[in-house]
């Protein structure tokens, strides 16, 4: 039995009835059936946390479902946009990077955007790839510079009553002044509002962490999503730090964007960041060999060194300089998507 024959036969059913309906024939028939629900949740016909349960059902593990999630999710979001998404994009989109939480965070990012507004309206994409690094002006004067590995993406202006966008990755935000329409930025459970300022934004989503630095002004950093309120108000000089695991945040100093100036910075930063960091601007896949390096925190400011030459800082910081022969770190041949 179809989706459509359903529709047909329980015209009088209610919106519940039909998901669970659609629900068990998903199930079913998992190939030919997610999209339909998808585009249902998308038009706001089920609620997210029925959408949500109906990924939990699928296993990540079963290559069938995980072929289909992927093929279906941008012709998904194509359909919905009805071509008229106006993308800026530096790079191909990176290499599919899960199943069920990515796309409901994405699609729940594409829901807290619209908000009321018409589906037809054009998105704008930026997007830099690993390895890369992009600056653009927005139609309000604003600036935005993107570090590798990072996305914004917003409806325009005009049609916002505010100037939201959504964000993953490391970015610095100056801000042009609009004291009638705030600037909002979202990455997940972290929410940004500013009205006129300069900050660095991380928020990677590999990353146990969030860190918001301000440079100029004032910012408002909360967490737990639009609805968690704004916790803390930082000034210039002012950085937050929020654990993601333990639901926790800090007060520091904020440190320099460095990395707008091609400089590679750590201070106190644990080695599994470091591997990711240089994967990131270096565009490549790195394999630890020696676990040991795990120990490591590592201090320092690189400027125009190569991946080689940064391995053997870390083997001169791990006091491993004197081991012949002996590879701490493997450059895998191809770089990452």
């Amino acid at each position: 039995m179809t989706v459509f024959s359903l529709y047909i036969k329980e015209a009088d059913a209610s919106e519940s009835e039909i998901y669970e309906m659609e629900e068990n024939c998903v199930m079913q028939h998992p190939e030919k059936d997610i999209k339909k629900l998808t585009e249902r949740f998308l038009r706001g016909k089920i609620s997210r946390e029925e959408f949500e349960h109906f990924l939990e059902q699928l296993s990540e593990d079963d290559p069938a479902v995980n072929d289909t999630l992927e093929s279906h999710f941008d012709e998904i979001l194509a359909d919905y946009h009805k071509d008229t998404s106006v993308t800026r994009q530096i790079t191909p989109r990176p290499k599919w990077l899960g199943l069920a939480a990515s796309i409901v965070l994405i699609l729940g990012f594409g829901y807290w955007l619209i908000d009321g507004q018409e589906s037809s309206t054009q998105f704008i994409t930026y997007q830099t790839g690993y390895g890369e690094q992009f600056s653009q002006m927005l139609e309000d004067s604003s600036t935005i510079t993107l570090n590798a590995g990072s996305e914004l993406f917003y409806l325009p202006f005009d049609v916002q009553a505010q100037r939201k966008v959504v964000f993953e990755g490391e970015g610095y935000f100056e801000i042009a002044k609009d004291s009638l329409k705030p600037f909002l930025i979202q990455s997940k459970d972290l929410i940004i509002r500013v009205v006129g300022t300069a900050f660095n934004v991380e928020a990677y989503p590999d990353e146990d962490f969030y860190r918001v630095s301000v440079t100029e002004g004032v910012v408002k950093v909360g967490f737990g999503g639009e609805q968690g309120g704004f916790q803390e108000e930082l000034t210039k000089g002012q950085a937050i730090l929020y654990n993601k695991a333990e639901g926790t945040y800090t007060l520091e100093k904020a440190a320099p964007a460095f990395w707008k100036e091609q400089v590679l910075a750590f201070h106190k930063t644990p080695f599994d960041q470091v591997i990711r960091k240089l994967e990131r601007w270096y565009g490549l896949d790195l394999e630890v060999v020696d676990p040991t390096l795990y120990q490591l925190k590592l201090n320092g400011q690189f400027v125009d060194k190569d991946i080689h030459e940064m391995i053997r800082a870390i083997a001169y910081l791990a006091n491993k300089d004197s081991v012949k022969d002996k590879q701490l770190i493997k450059i895998k041949p191809l770089p990452m998507k």
